[in-house]
Formats: structure tokens, sequence, C-alpha cells
């Protein structure tokens, strides 16, 4: 089949060989002409409003060279969008009914309508926002063209998206409000026992992949009928549960880079089937898609600006002791997790290995900051005995002139595993450091370890060697000496 330059169908020419013997069969078929009239629905002079969640479209035209009164044929909606601009398909299997003229009327193999008109359902054929419907129509018949109307002859204006409040410079745990946008038709397919699904994700475009069973950021808000007019609340990168006094964060990811791009989608829940008097169960429909990802928000993985271990002196209200501080950066000033904060030497024998003094204590961290006391300190001689830092500073031996100082007492810290999602992962994976500042530890195995596989950070001493150690010595000597 070919065309000539009127678009008119026309037989591709026959060629067979000489000599050649056998039977050809050959089916002749008419030549048809298929045209579309202006489409038009009850109500709607001139461009068509979808105005109801199921609105019928009277499609009609004319098609000659055939004297078949009913033909199968499949309309396909056109459905544009403007913004952001998409588009799909939705097929409608039907027929043709056509008259002694040739006129004929599409009637859809099924419709809620008596008339059999196709209908654009708005749930369905997801009609939110805005756009416009065209449509294909494509005869069931040998060698039948289609012919399209294109969009613009009907269209659509259904609000669906969410409302949320601005929020300068966010951070995790920063708080985010969302109102359901809605119009006539959300509302209706809300009151008629139909949920909106507001879902968060986190975006990891171009990142590798990770192991089986770690899980990425996924948020889901529900809007039904008796809180469709409500704010609902997210902590930035937290559960959709999350408190500010007890956050639980799922942002952390195996092989998460730079920072963290969160986008949102709006799905629309399917009520429950009723089930079959047989008793048996029926599939609980998937959720339609009813908005596409849409950016949200772009945060920094909150980073371990400072950690370091200090000996503080006996002074009035307190003796003497070692303290642990630290601060996170890019965490929110209205969130207040917890830290797990441990005290380190290094081993007796074991080159290389190291031995928990004290913790793990467990510490708040309020606007980004955290300290606690990891070991206080004797300043009775007779009680060094009991002093587990005693007998080993002691004999520690201090590195000579030009020798590298190796680590040999540091706090480590991690956040608290109760407030994580996926505990498992490394700590750069919910705090990032510089690991020119900070060594990763191992605390399973007492070890300095590479950054990603250490589930806790070292302080600033894993680094700088044996400062801290001296501070002690001087301190045991003199208590020692009277």
């Amino acid at each position: 089949m070919t065309e000539d330059k009127d678009s008119k169908p026309q037989r591709a020419p026959l060629r067979m060989e000489l000599g050649f013997a056998g039977t050809i069969r050959l089916v002749a078929s008419p030549i048809t002409e298929l045209t579309l009239n202006r489409p038009t629905s009850p109500l709607d002079p001139g461009v068509i409003t979808v105005d109801r969640l199921k609105k019928p479209i009277v499609v009609t035209g004319n098609y000659k060279g055939t004297t078949e009164k009913v033909i199968p044929a499949n309309l396909v909606w056109l459905i544009h969008y403007y913004n952001p601009p998409d588009y799909n398909e939705v097929a409608i299997p039907g027929r043709m009914h056509i008259d002694k003229d040739g006129n004929f009327q599409f009637k859809a193999a099924k419709a809620d309508n008596p008339e059999g008109h196709p209908e654009l359902d708005v749930l369905r054929h997801r009609l939110f926002g805005k756009g416009s419907v065209g449509y294909r129509l494509t005869p069931q018949y040998p060698h039948a063209p289609s012919e399209t109307m294109p969009p613009g002859l009907i269209e659509f204006d259904i609000p669906l998206d969410v409302k949320f409040n601005p929020v300068p410079d966010p951070a995790m745990g920063s708080r985010l409000q969302f109102m359901l946008d809605k119009d006539w038709a959300v509302e209706q397919l809300l009151q008629s026992g139909h949920k909106v699904r507001l879902v968060i994700d986190e975006e990891d475009a171009g990142e590798a992949k990770v192991k089986k069973g770690y899980q990425d950021l996924r948020v889901e808000l529900l809007w039904g009928s008796a809180n469709m007019n409500e704010a609902l609340s997210w902590l930035i990168g937290c559960s959709a549960t999350s408190i500010p006094e007890n956050p639980r964060l799922d942002y952390p990811e195996a092989k998460e880079e730079k920072d963290f791009e969160f986008s949102y989608r709006l799905l629309i829940d399917l009520p429950e089937p009723k089930p079959p008097p047989n008793g048996k169960k029926v599939k609980t429909p998937a959720p339609l898609e009813a908005r596409k990802s849409q950016p949200l928000v772009k945060v920094p993985r909150p980073a371990l600006e400072s950690f370091s271990l200090s000996f503080e002196p006996a002074r009035e209200g307190h003796e003497p002791r070692l303290v642990a501080r630290g601060e996170i950066a890019g965490l929110a000033r209205g969130i207040i997790p917890t830290v797990d904060i441990s005290l380190w030497r290094r081993a007796a024998k074991a080159e290389g290995r190291f031995t928990r003094v004290n913790g793990p204590l467990t510490i708040h961290v309020d606007a980004g900051r955290f300290e606690a006391v990891v070991h206080t300190l004797p300043l009775d001689p007779g009680s060094f005995g009991d002093d587990p830092l005693w007998e080993w500073a002691s004999t520690y031996a201090k590195p000579g002139a030009g020798e590298r100082p190796e680590p040999a007492l540091f706090a480590t810290v991690c956040i608290n595993p109760g407030h994580l999602s996926q505990p498992k992962l490394p700590a750069c994976a919910s705090l990032d450091f510089d690991a020119g500042r900070f060594d990763a530890f191992d605390e399973g195995r007492g070890v300095i370890s590479s950054p990603l596989a250490g589930g806790s950070i070292c302080s600033s001493e894993s680094k700088s060697g044996s400062a801290v150690v001296a501070s002690l010595m001087a301190l045991f000597t003199r208590v020692a000496g009277g």
C-alpha cells in the first residue's frame, strides 16, 4: 500500500518472475475514507471542558467506501499536559455505527452512559493539572486509515498538587508543612473513598547500586475525606512519624554522594474492591500516579565540624576529667537527636588495636552541639588502682624525637542507632566528615578503619597523638608525689 500526493491509498504493483507456476489468492477490499467531525458534548458549545469525573464525548464523522453498518474500531485519547509538558495516550475499544449515508457515531464497548459515548475519566485517564485532549480513531477494517482530531477542542483544568511552606536554608530535620491543592474533582474522589498519597523520595540519579537490603528514603503522607483540609508535616530526611524530640533519620544511604535531593509524587489510592461471594481474596489495586515526580528540596548531609577530647583539671564543682565536645553542621536547630560517645585507649599488647575505657554514653545534640564527660579522674592515690587509665598511662611510652605520634587515647561518636532506619550503615552515611581531620573507627574490632567501613568517627586526637595522655601522666605524677 502506498499513498499518492493527495494522501489517497494506492495499491502497490504485483511483480512475478517468468516461469512461476502456482496459485495466488487475492482478497479485494475497498478503499475507504475517514473524516471526523468536531467533537461535541451536552451543554458545551465550542471548546469542551471536563467538568465532571466522567465526561461523555460525542465522536462522529463520515466513513466512505464500505457497506458495513457496524465496524469495530479503537479510539485513542491523546492527552497533552501543559505544565510540566507531558503526553499520554489511552485506548478505548468500541464500534463505529454507520448509517446509509456513511455518517457514523463511535460507541465505546464499556461506558457508564446509556448512549454509549466514550468518556474521559478524570481518575483513570489522569486528567490532573492543565491540558487538552484530542483523539485518534482507527477502524478495524482492511487497510483502513486512521484519522486524528488534535488536542485543543477538549480542555481540562483540575488542580492536584501540594503547597508547602518555604524554608530558608533548609537542613535535615527542618519542618515542611503540606496542604493539598485541590478542586471539585479531588474533593469528590476523597469523599467517595479514594485517598491522595504524597510520596517523598530521595533521588539517586547517577549513583552506584547498593547491596540488597539497603533501602533509600521513601516517606508517605496520606489525605482522606476526614483530613483533606489539614496540613501534614514532614521533618526533612526523617520518617513520617518523627517528632523533633525523637527523630528517626531515614536519609542515610549506602552510596549517597554530595547533597540529598528530595522529590515528591502524588498517588491516588483506589477503594478496596468488595470480596466476591465465594470468599476468595481480592487483590488490592495499585495506586494511580496522578502527578509525576517533582523537585521538592535539596539539603546537604549533616557533617561533623569539630570533635575533640580535652583534659580539664580539678575546679570548684568537679574533679579532673576528660570531656568530649563536638559540633554537627547541617541539622535543623529544632530537632534533638542523640549520639553515642565512647572513650578508647591503645590496647596493652595487641598492636593497632584499642580498648574501650568508658561508654557508650548517649548524649543529646542541641542546636548541633554535644558534650559529655567521658571519664572522671581520681585525686586520691589510693584510688589509682581502681582507675582504668592509671596503670595504662603510667606505663605509656612517649614517642621519641622525630617519631610520628600514633593514636593513643581518643573518643568516638556516632548517631544513636535508635534514630537510624538502617543502623548497620557506616557512620559516614549519616555524618559526613573530613578524612584528613578525623578517622573512622570499627568498634566491633577495636581498630581504625576506612571511612566506608567504620561505624563511628574518632575525635581529632586519633590524628594528633598523645597530648591528652601527657596531661594524664603529669596529673598522676603530681598527685602520687604528694
